[in-house]
């Protein structure tokens, strides 16, 4: 694992610098000037190295410019470097970092090598990109373009750039963290599959295949046009037609049908390993099968909103363990100190907020929801439904989907036992016993759509 800081050698610095320049005068009192010459050279080579390294990152300014990006995996991003020296001193080598990232979902196409850093406290090692240069000399800017490919769901934030840099002989290594004032974030949404929607619209509106999920409402007349080949026979205006001899058709407002709205139960996505380590069980996430669910669910979102259905999505609480980013703790970090249904040993336990998204079509919806499935991050913890916000808007919900990795493994059947069998299906991939809920399989929904 390489670290350029911890090469910095302990004799630059100024009280290594002091003993040298006390030896020299020692060695040339006692008349040892062979002696003295040694030491004078050091004095020196310790001298320029700490002097130069002192100044390696003065007035060197580091910055990117890139689009806040959303889109598909595969999908490239680009981004602009700039590095700029403001001082007379040339900078012999430099080495530019940032982090992965917690999801690791966007990399660089090129310039950039992925390497290990150690952090601050010298305890820890993290994975970076790195790219070197070498002589940037004085009031010079070098300024290049950077491809980053979205490889994985998630959300990645450019927050901060590390440069490292020192004398040209490795001796004095500064290291400088510059963080960036409008950080760019790249959010990469699941994968897209090929899904047929409607199973869910003939379940829910009652509708023949190919309506599409939106019908026509005959006592709300648009307004009248001509005749064209192919017009249903019904909707021609036989009034218009007795009167004025011409063949026109009604127009009717198109109505949209009932929302829906999915639950996404995380919980069903875990399962009990045991821990070889502390020799205990432990709950860890099912990864690949929750990405597989993430990518049909994303991919009927947008099926669904192409065809103007209003479409919401809720997200469980979050039990917060002690290895979540403190930026997560502090922005989403909430006290459960209510809720005696869930029982009194959830009380003082830190929950991370979860998400609720009420049905809508409105412009740009497709995005939030998308963006909501790439910010999950789920690891096994426990989680529960905030049940008194869905109960008291459970009638502007319409039909709801609670998204399960297998009826079996649900962790939510209070709360639906409270909601009721009417208007509630499991989604789910591993049919099972249901308890009395109905079944959509997923499978067929993507069988019928390779058709």
């Amino acid at each position: 694992m390489e670290n350029r800081q911890n090469f910095s050698s302990s004799f630059a610095n100024r009280g290594a610098i002091l003993v040298f320049a006390a030896l020299v005068l020692v060695s040339s009192y006692f008349g040892l000037f062979s002696l003295a010459v040694f030491f004078m050279f050091l004095t020196l080579l310790f001298s320029v190295s700490y002097f130069w390294g002192q100044r390696a990152l003065k007035d060197v300014v580091i910055s990117v410019e890139a689009p806040n990006r959303s889109g598909f995996v595969g999908e490239r991003i680009p981004a602009v470097f700039r590095i700029e020296n403001r001082k007379f001193l040339p900078v012999i080598w430099l080495e530019l970092l940032f982090a992965w990232g917690r999801q690791e979902c966007v990399e660089p196409e090129e310039d950039f090598t992925r390497a290990w850093h150690q952090d601050q406290t010298g305890e820890a090692f993290y994975s970076v990109w790195k790219r070197k240069f070498a002589w940037i000399l004085w009031h010079e800017q070098l300024e290049w373009e950077t491809w980053f490919r979205a490889v994985r769901r998630g959300i990645f934030f450019l927050e901060e750039l590390i440069a490292l840099s020192g004398d040209g002989f490795g001796l004095c290594i500064r290291r400088k963290k510059y963080p960036l004032w409008n950080p760019p974030v790249f959010v990469v949404y699941p994968r897209l599959q090929e899904v047929d929607p409607e199973p869910l619209l003939r379940q829910m509106y009652d509708v023949d295949l190919g309506g599409r999920g939106i019908y026509e409402d005959p006592t709300l007349l648009k307004s009248i046009r001509d005749y064209q080949y192919g017009d249903p026979v019904k909707g021609i205006n036989w009034r218009m037609l007795a009167r004025q001899n011409q063949v026109q058709v009604n127009v009717y407002e198109r109505v949209q049908p009932r929302a829906s709205f999915f639950l996404l139960d995380l919980g069903s996505f875990s399962r009990e390993v045991e821990d070889e380590e502390r020799h205990e069980l432990r709950r860890e996430c099912r990864e690949e099968e929750l990405e597989e669910m993430l990518s049909i669910l994303g991919s009927l979102f947008v099926s669904l909103l192409e065809r103007g259905m209003a479409c919401g999505l809720g997200l469980p609480f979050q039990e917060m363990g002690p290895g979540e980013p403190e930026s997560k703790k502090r922005d989403l970090v909430r006290e459960q100190t209510t809720g005696s249904e869930e029982g009194e040993e959830k009380k003082s336990r830190r929950w991370s907020a979860g998400t609720f998204f009420p049905p809508s079509s409105a412009e740009g919806w497709e995005h939030r929801l998308l963006s909501a499935l790439a910010g999950i991050s789920y690891g096994g913890e426990q989680t529960y439904f905030d049940s008194a916000q869905l109960l008291e808007k459970r009638r502007s919900l319409g039909q709801v989907y609670v998204v399960v990795e297998s009826p079996e493994s649900m962790t939510c059947p209070e709360f639906l036992h409270r909601w009721g069998d009417t208007g509630v299906t499991l989604l789910t991939r591993k049919a099972g016993e249901s308890f009395g809920w109905p079944v959509l399989d997923l499978d067929r929904v993507r069988r019928e759509a390779a058709k």
